[in-house]
């Protein structure tokens, strides 16, 4: 993959497979298997979660909580199977809402992505603001504490920067932080 600038413009031309313009796919040879398995494995670790909350689900469902296993455990299946079909025709470095342009058009796209925007977004804010809420248990809660804004601040920049910086210390740190 080669990164170039052209003579004639001086703009920067994005990356791409095996230095072709136009090709479409990922970057072969960035991650060793190693690699590739600890960002699988850190990937699927919100899975490990049913396992773990299955006490809260009988305290909804009772004696229908296998049921409720059941049915999204299919359902879990059925969309795998199907973001596997896909998979097959193409490696995108897009995720679910490449897939979704290809198979229902550029606005169901759109509205894909914008979706997976908030859910990410969604997700950081949460866990940045559960950073804060531990450092306010671990230290006390005197009247304006900087530790919970450290905290937060911490838990938003450190692994961006992790991520924007090296893909394949993110994969490792993700499986270290996954054990």
């Amino acid at each position: 993959m080669s990164t170039t600038t052209t003579a004639k413009t001086g703009k920067y031309e994005a990356p791409t497979p095996a230095g072709r313009p136009g090709a479409y796919g990922l970057r072969t040879r960035c991650l060793t298997p190693f690699e590739v398995l600890s960002q699988s494995i850190a990937v699927i670790a919100p899975s490990a979660s049913m396992a773990a909350i299955i006490p809260l689900a009988y305290a909804s469902a009772g004696n229908a909580t296998w049921l409720a296993y059941l049915v999204t455990g299919i359902g879990l299946i059925l969309v795998g199977l199907n973001v596997n079909q896909f998979t097959r025709k193409s490696a995108s470095p897009g995720s679910l809402y490449s897939y979704t342009t290809m198979a229902l058009g550029p606005a169901w796209g759109v509205f894909v992505s914008w979706g997976w925007l908030v859910a990410y977004i969604g997700c950081g804010i949460a866990l940045a603001g559960a950073a804060a809420n531990f450092m306010l248990l671990l230290f006390g809660s005197p009247t304006g504490a900087v530790w919970p804004y450290i905290a937060y601040a911490v838990a938003v920049l450190v692994p961006w920067y992790i991520a924007y910086r090296d893909i394949r210390l993110s994969t490792r740190l993700m499986l270290i932080l996954e054990f």
